[in-house]
């Protein structure tokens, strides 16, 4: 007779799942909703040139002459939220993947420790990185003079690190669709 309780099937099902429910996860969600947040965490990179287009015109004129080929340090900060978060999602996906076959003790532990790296990695140093990015564009709306004069280095001035804006909301914004649908393709117990 089969039960309907997915603790139960946690338990009594594959190893992975099992190791899930017994070992401590940082993030107790389905894989599924944590690739669609890093989605929506990338989108939000690519609302960076739409929100910089928004800036003072002094602040514009002065620092982003043409926004969208602009390269600021700030582009640096979002450039390494996107890598970060990339990769952890591809690690995600790789866990869902490999979650759908039946697996073995010591596969399913080495799993579950990739799955509690990128979890930790993609929202605490992504998220990190990417509330700094969000915050330093935030600054040219007002309190730049004060966080330069404070000691602040002025994030809009030119990097050679730094990729264009442009680029860099158009790769967020692909890689995030991708990233929505591809969450979407994961099985519904990943």
């Amino acid at each position: 007779m089969p039960v309907d309780d997915p603790i139960t099937d946690a338990i009594l099902g594959d190893s992975y799942e099992r190791l899930r429910v017994e070992s401590y996860v940082y993030l107790r969600y389905a894989l599924r909703r944590k690739v669609a947040w890093q989605s929506y965490m990338l989108l939000s990179v690519a609302a960076i040139l739409p929100v910089a287009a928004l800036l003072p015109p002094d602040i514009r004129h002065e620092y982003l002459p043409v926004v969208a080929t602009s390269t600021p340090k700030l582009a640096f900060v979002a450039f390494v939220a996107v890598v970060l978060i990339v990769g952890t999602a591809v690690g995600h996906l790789f866990v869902g993947w490999r979650t759908r076959e039946d697996l073995d003790e010591r596969t399913a532990q080495s799993l579950l420790t990739l799955e509690n790296a990128c979890s930790l990695v993609g929202f605490a140093t992504a998220g990190l990185a990417l509330g700094i990015s969000h915050g330093l564009v935030l600054l040219g709306f007002g309190p730049l003079e004060m966080y330069v004069a404070l000691g602040g280095g002025n994030p809009f001035v030119a990097s050679t690190f730094a990729p264009p804006i442009w680029l860099l909301s158009l790769s967020a914004l692909v890689l995030g669709v991708s990233l929505r649908t591809a969450a979407a393709w994961l099985p519904r117990h990943a």
